[in-house]
């Protein structure tokens, strides 16, 4: 998974339990202030492993980092009416923390759990609500709260180089995309039929049937993808040029040596 993925499950998630509110990421100058309820989501800097887990795959070397992207969620609401005073005045209850409460159930809920499993991923909440309503100088938003998690994930340098893309590595349940006719193939009389194959999915996670499948299993191959980045980084000639072959096979002669008297 790449960063820009990490991101757009991020958001994803958020929305689909905040379906009534704007999320978005914070510093999005470019866009006009969203009106409560807001939800916005602060990036940190991520950090992995100094030393990554590698593995060979289809004759290449992969290398598989865990990394751990930090975020902070704030949540901007007007809050609810609370109840009438005896002059017939409504006032205001602060509902931040509660609310913001009952999303960090929902992420630690069997649900999420299972759709971090589904993308290869986990969310951790680091520390409980803590209620910012008392720093908050904005006319436009009543109350806020914030609560901080991280977000793990695996990502894969692929080749030689490292700058292969991630979807260089080609499974072959990604290749399917039509269920068979018929559960099973028949065989021959006594003779078992062959299972059928069940395509894997397109979408975010969310979908039940949904399994980001292994690198391990049977019949993954590497196929170099190179995609430039924005800053103009990488280059087609290091994928082509420099993918240096490996043994798939080596012949070992045993030889006795004589004592020397």
């Amino acid at each position: 998974m790449t960063g820009r993925e990490a991101r757009k499950h991020l958001k994803n998630i958020t929305q689909k339990y905040f379906a009534g509110a704007t999320v978005d990421f914070a510093k999005q100058s470019s866009k006009v202030r969203a009106k409560a309820p807001f939800v916005c989501l602060t990036l940190g800097s991520p950090t992995r492993d100094s030393f990554p887990t590698q593995r060979m795959v289809d004759d290449r070397m992969v290398s598989y980092y865990q990394t751990r992207l930090p975020v902070q969620i704030d949540l901007f609401t007007n809050g609810t009416e609370g109840e009438a005073g005896g002059n017939g005045f409504v006032s205001m209850e602060d509902t931040s923390v509660d609310d913001l409460t009952d999303f960090v159930d929902y992420l630690e809920s069997g649900y999420v759990i299972d759709w971090c499993h589904r993308i290869g991923a986990a969310i951790i909440v680091n520390g409980g609500v803590q209620a910012l309503t008392g720093l908050v100088t904005d006319t436009d938003y009543e109350y806020r709260a914030m609560v901080e998690i991280v977000f793990c994930y695996v990502h894969k340098a692929v080749g030689y180089t490292g700058i292969q893309g991630e979807a260089s590595i080609q499974h072959p349940s990604e290749d399917a995309t039509t269920p068979p006719e018929s559960p099973e193939k028949p065989g021959e009389p006594a003779q078992p039929g062959e299972p059928s194959v069940t395509p894997v999915p397109k979408g975010d996670g969310s979908e039940p049937g949904y399994v980001v499948p292994e690198d391990t299993e049977e019949g993954v191959t590497v196929k170099p993808v190179f995609e430039p980045t924005a800053s103009g980084g990488g280059s087609q000639e290091l994928v082509e040029n420099t993918e240096a072959g490996y043994f798939g096979k080596v012949n070992i002669e045993y030889k006795k040596e004589e004592s020397k008297q």
